[in-house]
């Protein structure tokens, strides 16, 4: 759900200076809420959730947008006439995600005993923040002389993204006295986490000439890059967050076979513990982007038609990848034989028991 305000503001501040200022508010609302009043129930045999969806989550998303553009006209200097334009983009987003669970618990059974198999209790609510601030300097000259006309510009960009300072309230399964879930065990609150800053600068170069002289065919080219903007909720920005994770995993004795967990009817040896973020990111991580190239040419055919024929070529370079530090696998393959069957198999052992995930660049991956 969407809601856009916006405020423009022109004007002609000399007979050769023209100003075009703009703010904006775009706030975002996209919910998935539970529909049902009761814990989900999964089984294990069919996989079907019944009852409720697992988690209610709220996603906010507001962006706030302010620029200004300068454009300033030159009837005559080297030559030719010049049309300056320069200006400032300020961009400021900052994504929220609220997720909260019925009863703050996921129930599994076997539909064929009838018995219940394991629970999962969260941490949840969880209440978690991001944010991304772009500010944008850009300066560009289209000079015509004759029949051709030259633009060149630039696009200085400083993109910092971050994790502010956030808290969530505690858990219920705190003051239940859940052994797993004591207070000094669950991150509840963060100071604030830098994630990305980057300092890029993007040029721009077109060219369009008269060929016939006539003022009815342009041959065209043009080459420029295109820095990227990560989402504001996502990888890598939502992915350095210690508290977005906190969840106990029990074997479940359901005492009174009612298939709803009441607290002391999980099996506490067998508790696996899934929190925090094995998440982190390059300290070289680049900033990925596009370069592309153009060329073309335009025909006035009269009558209100134009024939265009168009070239375009676009690479894109250093896509963002996550990679595992650890090398759980190994590089080559293990062979083993069914004993049902008699065939083999191959698979990659485990070298190491941690999982560990690494945003970063893949260099070898290039899109044209």
């Amino acid at each position: 759900m969407f809601n856009v305000y916006q405020g423009l503001w022109n004007s002609v501040i000399t007979p050769k200076l023209f100003m075009d200022a703009r703010v904006g508010l775009n706030t975002i609302l996209f919910p998935t809420y539970l529909n049902g009043s009761d814990e989900s129930l999964t089984d294990s045999v069919t996989s079907i959730v019944t009852r409720n969806y697992t988690s209610n989550t709220v996603r906010h998303r507001p962006r706030f947008q302010a620029n200004a553009t300068f454009q300033y006209y030159v009837d005559k200097a080297l030559g030719g006439r010049h049309e300056f334009k320069w200006g400032i983009d300020q961009t400021h987003s900052a994504g929220s995600v609220e997720t909260t669970r019925f009863n703050n618990v996921a129930d599994t059974y076997n539909s064929t005993t009838g018995q219940g198999v394991s629970v999962t209790l969260y941490g949840t609510p969880i209440d978690t923040a991001t944010t991304l601030n772009d500010t944008a300097l850009f300066v560009q000259d289209s000079y015509s002389l004759n029949r051709l006309t030259v633009t060149a510009g630039l696009r200085y960009e400083h993109l910092n993204g971050y994790e502010p300072a956030q808290s969530s309230p505690a858990t219920p399964w705190t003051a239940a006295g859940i052994p797993e879930f004591a207070s000094n065990l669950i991150t509840r609150s963060i100071s604030q986490i830098p994630v990305v800053t980057w300092n890029n600068a993007g040029p721009r170069l077109s060219v369009a000439y008269d060929l016939m002289g006539d003022g009815r065919t342009a041959l065209k080219g043009s080459a420029a890059r295109y820095y990227y903007i990560i989402p504001t909720t996502g990888t890598p920005l939502d992915s350095l967050n210690p508290t977005a994770t906190f969840q106990v995993t029990y074997n479940w004795n359901d005492l009174n076979h009612d298939l709803h967990f009441q607290p002391g009817e999980q099996v506490e040896s067998t508790a696996v513990v899934t929190s925090g973020t094995t998440t982190s990111v390059d300290p070289n991580l680049r900033r990925p982007y596009t370069n592309e190239y153009t060329a073309g040419l335009d025909r006035d055919l009269g009558s209100n038609v134009k024939l265009s024929i168009d070239y375009t070529d676009r690479q894109e370079k250093y896509p963002l990848a996550t990679v595992n530090p650890a090398q759980p696998f190994s590089t080559t393959p293990t062979s083993a034989t069914d004993p049902t069957s008699g065939l083999t198999y191959y698979y990659y052992q485990r070298t190491a028991a941690t999982n560990l995930t690494e945003v970063t660049n893949d260099p070898t991956s290039v899109q044209t």
